[in-house]
């Protein structure tokens, strides 16, 4: 994945995910059904120039 957007993701499959709804809707078109939407949703918003923090969970 660290290749498709040139930015080191450290758990693309974690499903815990912070985002805007403004920014959600706008890629609600090209989201999947099923597991692959929190790969989908990261991969849209570092391709898009949003900003995109990882915080670790404990």
């Amino acid at each position: 994945m660290n290749w498709i957007v040139n930015y080191k993701v450290p758990d693309i499959n974690s499903g815990m995910r912070v985002f805007r709804k403004d920014m959600a809707q706008k890629f609600v078109r090209i989201l999947p059904n099923g597991f692959s939407f929190t790969i989908t949703i990261t991969i849209s918003s570092l391709r898009n120039n949003y900003r995109v923090r990882y915080e670790p969970i404990d």
